[in-house]
C-alpha cells in the first residue's frame, strides 16, 4: 500500500508513514490524501452554501454513494472490511454520514420535482435507500416522482412501504409530519 499511494510531492515523505514515531507509539496521520467520505462532505458543504448553482455539487456527492457508509464486505479471513477501522466503538459517523445522504438526497430530488424532472428526483431518492436509509423522506420522495409521473401503482406500493416501516395499519399510526405530508398531498387511502 506505502508502495502504492507514493511520495507526497510536497514534503517527499510517504503518504503512508510506517506507523512508528520517535517515542514508539504506532499512529497513522496520512496528510493530503483525501477519501470519498470527505470528498462527499466537502461537496455537500460546498453545493449547500452555493443554493441552487450548487445542485451539481451535491448531484456529483450522491454519485459518490455506492452503499452504507463505512460498510464493505468482511474479507474471507473474517476480518471486518472497508473502513471499519474509521467507525471507533463509540463513534456514531456511519449514521452522521447516512443522515447527510439523505439530507443531500431530499434536496437534490426536491429540486428536480420543482424542475419537473421526477425520473432525477427518483434517482437521487433511490441514492437515500442504497445508504441504508429507514427514514421516510427519500420515500416521501419516492411517492412524489411517482405522483408526478401519474405512476399511481409505484406510488402506492411506496406509500405501503412507509405504513409497513412503521407498522402502521392507517396513516393516523405514522409519525405527524409524515401523515401530514400524506394528507396534504392527497396520497392516503390509495394503499390500503
Amino acid at each position: 500500500m506505502r508502495a502504492w499511494l507514493g511520495a507526497n510531492p510536497a514534503t517527499g515523505a510517504d503518504y503512508l508513514p510506517s506507523g512508528v514515531t520517535a517515542g514508539g507509539v504506532g499512529r497513522y496521520r496520512i496528510d493530503d490524501v483525501l477519501i470519498d467520505a470527505e470528498l462527499f462532505r466537502r461537496l455537500r458543504v460546498r453545493g449547500l452554501a452555493r443554493g441552487v448553482d450548487g445542485i451539481a455539487d451535491l448531484q456529483a456527492a450522491l454519485d459518490l454513494v455506492i452503499g452504507q457508509p463505512f460498510d464493505l464486505p468482511t474479507s474471507r479471513q473474517g476480518v471486518p472490511g472497508g473502513y471499519s477501522w474509521l467507525v471507533e466503538e463509540n463513534s456514531r459517523l456511519d449514521h452522521e454520514y447516512a443522515a447527510m445522504i439523505v439530507d443531500v438526497a431530499h434536496t437534490v430530488a426536491t429540486h428536480h420535482l420543482a424542475a419537473g424532472e421526477p425520473e432525477l428526483a427518483a434517482a437521487a431518492a433511490h441514492v437515500a435507500l442504497k445508504a441504508g436509509s429507514y427514514e421516510d423522506v427519500p420515500l416521501l420522495d419516492l411517492v412524489a416522482a411517482c405522483d408526478a409521473q401519474d405512476n399511481r401503482a409505484e406510488a402506492d406500493a411506496y406509500v405501503a412501504r412507509i405504513l409497513a416501516n412503521h407498522d402502521a395499519e392507517v396513516e393516523e399510526d405514522l409519525p405527524p409530519r409524515t401523515a401530514e405530508i400524506l394528507f396534504r398531498r392527497r396520497w392516503t387511502n390509495r394503499a390500503s
